[in-house]
């Protein structure tokens, strides 16, 4: 039974020291990001980087963990990926408020849908992205309901709950005060998944 005990103890100061120097890592890490985006990620050129450089090999930070933080910060290395990798398939856009509404009104004109501001979003993104004789594909990811206002604003129409959430506003509203403990919050969770 003692080397039980004394592997508990090994392993209870072993999680508290790596804790202890991963929080430290992860300061240093941002000190050097922070200064290789400023400045540039020659240390030669770049004071701040250096003083944040001696500082993490001052707390041991590996070699490897400094230059991918660096080379992170400046966009080093990753033009390769980007291109070989996520251009050919990923596609990106953003839209204002007054931009998603209106691909909202014109989703809900064209087709007599109602649809929230994040489906309507991606509608916007994967027109905006559109190939010819490409397939695009915007699945929904809420329901209008969620966002009555929004939808009224841009359609003229109020959405309604879906059946099993009409009386959502009557509901007698819950909360749960949790401990800042993951076994608390764990407990709160698996004990709220059960009624389901």
């Amino acid at each position: 039974m003692s080397g039980h005990s004394k592997w508990s103890t090994i392993k209870r100061a072993k999680g508290i020291t790596d804790a202890k120097r991963g929080a430290l890592f992860t300061k240093v890490a941002r000190e050097i990001s922070v200064a290789a985006r400023q400045g540039g990620g020659d240390p030669d050129a770049n004071y701040r980087l250096r003083l944040a450089i001696e500082k993490a090999r001052s707390v041991n930070m590996p070699a490897d963990n400094i230059k991918r933080t660096i080379d992170k910060a400046t966009g080093a290395g990753e033009a390769d990926q980007y291109e070989e990798w996520l251009a050919p398939v990923f596609r990106g856009a953003r839209f204002d408020d007054p931009d998603t509404l209106g691909i909202m009104r014109a989703v809900h004109d064209e087709t007599g849908l109602l649809v929230d501001p994040h489906t309507a979003v991606g509608i916007g993104a994967a027109r905006a992205a559109r190939e010819p004789g490409v397939a695009t594909v915007a699945l929904a990811t809420a329901h209008p309901g969620k966002f009555p206002d929004a939808v009224d604003e841009a359609t003229g129409r109020r959405p309604e709950l879906p059946p099993h959430l009409a009386d959502l506003f009557e509901r007698p509203e819950r909360t749960t005060v949790v401990a800042i403990d993951l076994a608390a919050v764990e407990a709160v969770v698996a004990r709220h998944g059960a009624r389901r």
